[in-house]
């Protein structure tokens, strides 16, 4: 077994980043519990399985993550969650990928790396870019 916790040390660093940038608005829900649980089972394997595996990833709302709130745009749903992956969200967890919440909508097409959140692979290319979505 991999001894190795580098992606769990990722979450928590994350995490405890977060609570300074809160009032920024940045990340709109998170789940910790989740991340770890993902965190811990890509610092398991021997081989990583793709190039995102152990990475920490924000997504848009619109996109439906398990256990995560989910309206569909709907005010009648606000305080549902919801109780499957998106397929793309499905392939992000297939290849290792950790969904660490969603990303507020004004902070999805301008580069963050100065608040060290995480990024994404964008699936046009190799550039590594902030949830997915080019600046």
């Amino acid at each position: 077994m991999n001894t190795n916790t580098k992606s769990v040390s990722k979450v928590n660093a994350f995490f405890n980043k977060l609570k300074k940038y809160n009032s920024h608005n940045i990340i709109i829900y998170s789940n910790q519990e989740n991340s770890l649980r993902d965190a811990i089972l890509s610092d398991g394997r021997s081989n990583k399985v793709s190039k995102i595996d152990g990475e920490l990833i924000t997504v848009k709302p619109n996109i439906k993550v398990e256990n995560f709130p989910y309206t569909g745009g709907i005010k009648h749903f606000e305080g549902s969650f919801s109780k499957n992956d998106d397929p793309i969200i499905k392939r992000i967890k297939e290849n290792g990928g950790i969904v660490i919440g969603f990303a507020s909508r004004k902070f999805l097409t301008i580069p963050i790396r100065k608040y060290v959140l995480p990024v994404a692979l964008s699936p046009a290319s190799a550039v590594i870019l902030f949830a997915g979505s080019p600046p």
